[in-house]
């Protein structure tokens, strides 16, 4: 990672970044379903009873809520593996890191 030698900081810049894309994706996701996409874990939606039909008709139901807490609970795992990046680095790097 930037020619820093530390082996885990390649594990939590990819921590934040998959969090970051991750985050994304369940913002978007009546933007998705629009243009036909779905990032949603099929095994999780059909776990917490959630199907196509609920996304279609925008349907936040109690099993929506629970996905969604479930994604939004790893999500943030991944935030805190990576969060003592920007102070293993420094210069402007550090700071873009705390900005992101």
């Amino acid at each position: 990672l930037f020619k820093y030698p530390e082996h885990n900081l390649g594990e939590m810049s990819d921590a934040i970044c998959t969090a970051l894309q991750l985050t994304n994706f369940w913002q978007d996701i009546a933007i998705d379903f629009s243009r036909d996409r779905i990032y949603l874990p099929e095994e999780e939606m059909s776990r917490f009873g959630v199907g196509e039909d609920d996304l279609a008709e925008g349907r936040v139901t109690e099993g929506f809520r629970a996905l969604m807490t479930s994604l939004v609970d790893r999500t943030r795992e991944l935030f805190d593996t990576g969060s003592c990046l920007p102070d293993q680095v420094s210069g402007r790097l550090k700071y873009e890191l705390r900005l992101t």
